[in-house]
């Protein structure tokens, strides 16, 4: 399997290529809202340092989100391009998986304590919220937008690794109770880093597709209100107040 990686979920262009079994080349830089102008180029670099062309490649893993509306966009089209034209498969990741990976092995706990909450900055004060086992990437809590005080209390919390920057963003939106457990078990991630990605498609849970059925793990499509919506926003909520 020769499998490029492609992260660009946030404001960081993450890539990752791996040649069989060899350790995989990397390419990591805060780019901005220039993903477009930086993606193709990078990954042409890669391919010339690994001594391949793009024709090689067999897979493209790819963040599948959620995360930044425009940037998931990007990646997907490039991933889309190149598969496309050389028929390669397409592995969609979601991105709570990627956390969830990076929490259970960033903080060592007992063997059986593999369950990790995620909480990603959704903007408009909202987290996108998952519960995830990091053994099995199945879903204990189905990927959702959530405001940050409507997650409760519950006795497992205790247990759980906690990771996702939109806990500590949003952390006085909290209820109190659950704002001390959450953060106390707070990790911080190495992210992004493509090479997960390219761990994760190994992992063979998650299916490889076609160009056909690629896609993108969108739970808000809109992500924020023009200044209409706004004030009608602000209108209901004065009204129900």
């Amino acid at each position: 399997m020769n499998i490029l990686a492609i992260d660009t979920s946030s404001s960081y262009l993450s890539l990752a290529l791996q040649l069989g079994d060899n350790a995989p080349q990397i390419f990591f830089e805060k780019v901005d809202n220039k993903q477009s102008e930086n993606i193709i180029p990078q990954i042409k670099e890669l391919l010339m340092k690994s001594g391949i062309t793009v024709s090689e490649l067999t897979h493209i893993a790819y963040n599948q989100g959620p995360g930044s509306f425009t940037g998931l966009r990007i990646g997907l089209c490039v991933a889309l391009g190149i598969a496309y034209g050389i028929k390669a498969l397409l592995i969609p990741i979601p991105a709570f998986a990627i956390y969830a990976l990076q929490a259970y092995e960033l903080i060592r706990r007992p063997p059986g304590q593999t369950q990790v909450l995620i909480g990603l900055d959704a903007r408009l004060n909202q987290l996108y919220f998952a519960g995830v086992n990091a053994k099995t990437f199945e879903y204990f809590i189905q990927p959702q937008v959530i405001n940050p005080n409507d997650i409760t209390l519950i006795p497992e919390l205790e247990n759980m690794i906690v990771i996702g920057s939109g806990f500590k963003q949003y952390e006085n939106l909290l209820p109190n109770e659950a704002r001390t457990l959450l953060l106390k078990n707070l990790i911080t991630p190495k992210y992004p880093d493509a090479a997960y990605l390219i761990r994760l498609a190994h992992l063979g849970k998650f299916a490889a597709v076609t160009t056909t059925n690629a896609d993108l793990l969108y739970l808000r499509n809109k992500v924020a209100l023009n200044l209409n919506e706004q004030a009608f926003a602000n209108n209901k909520k004065s009204h129900d107040e």
